[in-house]
């Protein structure tokens, strides 16, 4: 039976804390408090495949989890976290905790454009050289992301009719635009297999969450490596994949 790992949400096969934990406060660097529960430790998946949580700028979801590949060539990544100075030392730290370092990283594959997700890409190739890829469609999507979907949110809300309250509080922070946006090195079709040593990745378009939204599926371990959309993958059997047995979730949280 395969299991799913959800690069958003959380991880299956590996303990995780269980039951209410307290919120704390967190100072970033900008001085802000940030009010959040305590993130999850890092942890190891499977032998050469580590999970390390870096925070979120607002309290649900609080965290995204970076995921981490050891090859003999050093590591690469999956998914990089929201654009914020605390989430990249969130990210230094939990690699440094594996004996790794950001600047050791050899690539960035990202499965989706949303900033939870490729915000930090851009710092982390500047720190290393690394090549980030993405789906040819989420490429197209970062001009938008550019450019802001504040406007356009907002028109959708009066007309759904939302209180103003609401519709202010969605369009705090992460609506706002993102100028300079980095754009990918690689751009990857479903089939496409990254590059990375030891690993037998295949891509897997499952649009949906984005419009070039990918999961990736490692038949060695049994693996299928998701965001925000395994669900997508996990609605009908796969025949080209794991034997024709079709792909199966071990438990899988989303």
């Amino acid at each position: 039976m395969g299991e799913v790992v959800d690069a958003a949400l959380g991880d299956v096969g590996v303990p995780r804390q269980t039951g209410p934990q307290p919120a704390v406060e967190r100072a970033g660097r900008d001085g802000a408090a940030r009010w959040r529960r305590p993130l999850p430790p890092v942890e190891q998946v499977r032998p050469g495949l580590w999970s390390i949580p870096v925070p979120l700028p607002w309290a649900k979801p609080a965290h995204v989890f970076v995921y981490v590949f050891e090859t003999s060539t050093g590591p690469f990544l999956m998914d990089a976290g929201w654009d914020f100075d605390e989430a990249f030392d969130e990210l230094q730290a939990g690699l440094a905790m594996i004996g790794m370092s950001v600047a050791d990283v050899r690539g960035v594959v990202v499965t989706h454009a949303h900033l939870d997700h490729y915000g930090l890409a851009n710092r982390i190739r500047e720190a290393s050289g690394a090549w980030v890829s993405l789906h040819r469609l989420d490429e197209a999507m970062l001009r938008h992301f550019e450019h802001g979907y504040a406007d356009r949110i907002s028109e959708l809300m009066i007309r759904a009719g939302a209180p103003a309250e609401m519709t202010e509080r969605l369009l705090a922070g992460y609506q706002q635009p993102a100028p300079g946006l980095s754009r990918p090195d690689i751009l990857l079709e479903d089939g496409d297999r990254p590059d990375i040593l030891g690993w037998d990745l295949t891509a897997l378009w499952t649009p949906g969450h984005s419009p070039g939204h990918l999961c990736f599926w490692e038949p060695t371990n049994r693996l299928l490596l998701g965001a925000d959309q395994p669900a997508a993958v996990l609605r009908g059997p796969r025949p080209a994949l794991d034997g024709g047995r079709g792909i199966r979730a071990g438990g899988g949280r989303s």
